[in-house]
């Protein structure tokens, strides 16, 4: 029986696609990280499908996982990327993916950071503080050109959480608040 996963148990032993997951290991070595990419990529659509009625664009944030057949999937699929780094970037071109369906985030982006993304044509960036939106902006005045951004927003509340894990307060690092 083939689970939506594309895993599953054949005669005690688990499979992918009716491949004993033991030979593949065998003949790969350990560690072996083995994806099933039409379910990735039925999960991809599935959450598209939702989103339909709406004007969107569907990113798919590369910290999760940036295995390059993967990323070509989504390349197919016609998904966005969300990327966190130079690296990132460089890895999301190159499994093809378009500069205007991709979104550059994280906190703390260099110079270089900017730079890279604003020379490959990037749709945007995530913006996460003042000194970031004029870095971004001195960047691209610099190169000439136009740099578009959403801005991450720092509501000030209390969310009542954990302290290691709570980000919407004034005193969190993350997203704009009302003095920016």
């Amino acid at each position: 029986m083939l689970h939506a996963d594309g895993f599953s148990y054949r005669n005690g032993r688990l499979c992918c696609e009716d491949i004993p997951l033991m030979e593949i290991i065998r003949e790969t070595g350990t560690p072996t990280f083995i994806y099933h990419l039409d379910s990735i990529l039925g999960k991809w659509e599935a959450h598209c499908e939702a989103f339909a009625a709406l004007r969107h664009e569907a990113c798919y944030a590369m910290k999760a996982n940036s295995s390059f057949a993967i990323l070509q999937g989504l390349v197919r699929a016609g998904a966005g990327f969300d990327v966190n780094s130079r690296g990132e970037l460089f890895r999301a071109l190159k499994a093809g993916a378009s500069p205007s369906h991709i979104t550059v985030t994280g906190v703390g982006k260099s110079r270089q950071d900017v730079l890279d993304g604003l020379e490959a044509g990037i749709a945007r960036f995530n913006v996460g503080s003042a000194s970031e939106c004029r870095l971004i902006s001195d960047v691209a005045t610099e190169l000439g050109r136009e740099a578009n951004g959403l801005l991450r927003l720092n509501p000030d509340v209390d969310a009542e959480t954990h302290p290691h894990i709570s980000t919407g307060g004034s005193s969190h690092k993350f997203g704009l608040n009302a003095a920016d």
